[in-house]
């Protein structure tokens, strides 16, 4: 586990998920590290307790493991099975609901029978060519809300600017006009930037370890991981009982695999 490419960072007391270094006997590095925003992510998402929530583009499953140790009973997709995600559900004692499926390919699987309570999606919709077909696939999946957590940029405030194209890996960051529109469009109501959050750089980034692997810990300051960290804009909306999952005239995507 400890060889695996690690994006997320965990800290981990006597098996159970913790969030400061200095209580963990367990610290698993990674890109980034969300912990010092744990408090108000837990705080903002109290609601999805005793509830399904679907982690949709997992990657090592720090928001899984966070909503599961919160109440609720999580699940995950992700278009890679990563090694690290699963032990770390094992070394949590968690179960490993775990969905091993492409974002534009979920409205198609016949093992998820009912939808899910709710539906997370951080740090993918920045690196998808089709965003309104990945968002489409995630109404069909969702019950009541869905959240999608997403870099925030300063010319994203501009209205004019409704998205930037940045290359083949990080491809696109998004206004939040646009943002909202798109999730009106495809299926929910009451769109809003629910909450927002800083989320540091972790030990294994690039910049702390010129390593484009990502396999290298490096060792920077807590003021050296703020500089490089970023702001994350949660993005909610309601899903709406009366819109289709999927207007008829866009079945020539829906059927895509």
């Amino acid at each position: 586990m400890l060889n695996d490419i690690w994006y997320h960072t965990f800290f981990v007391k006597d098996g159970k998920l913790v969030h400061n270094e200095k209580d963990a006997d367990l610290e698993l590095n990674g890109v980034w590290c969300h912990n010092d925003a744990s408090q108000t992510i837990r705080e903002q998402m109290v609601e999805v307790a005793g509830s399904t929530i679907l982690d949709a583009g997992t990657s090592t499953g720090f928001f899984s493991c966070l909503f599961e140790n919160m109440g609720a009973v999580s699940y995950s997709s992700d278009i890679q099975d990563r090694v690290g995600r699963r032990g770390m559900k094992k070394e949590l004692g968690q179960e490993d609901r775990f969905i091993h499926e492409n974002i534009y390919h979920l409205n198609q699987r016949e093992d998820i029978s009912m939808p899910f309570d709710y539906v997370w999606c951080q740090d993918v919709f920045c690196h998808l060519e089709h965003p309104i077909l990945a968002l489409r696939n995630l109404r069909s999946v969702c019950g009541k809300k869905i959240f999608i957590a997403t870099d925030r940029f300063e010319y994203a405030a501009k209205e004019e600017s409704i998205c930037k194209y940045h290359n083949n890996i990080y491809t696109y960051s998004y206004s939040e006009s646009f943002l909202k529109q798109i999730l009106t469009d495809c299926g929910f109501i009451n769109p809003n930037k629910k909450f927002s959050y800083f989320a540091y750089a972790g030990k294994r980034h690039p910049a702390f370890t010129r390593d484009p692997a990502r396999i290298s810990v490096g060792n920077p300051t807590i003021d050296e991981m703020k500089k490089r960290g970023r702001w994350v804009d949660v993005y909610e909306g309601t899903v709406n009982p009366e819109s289709p999952k999927f207007p008829s005239n866009k079945l020539l995507d829906w059927k895509i695999k």
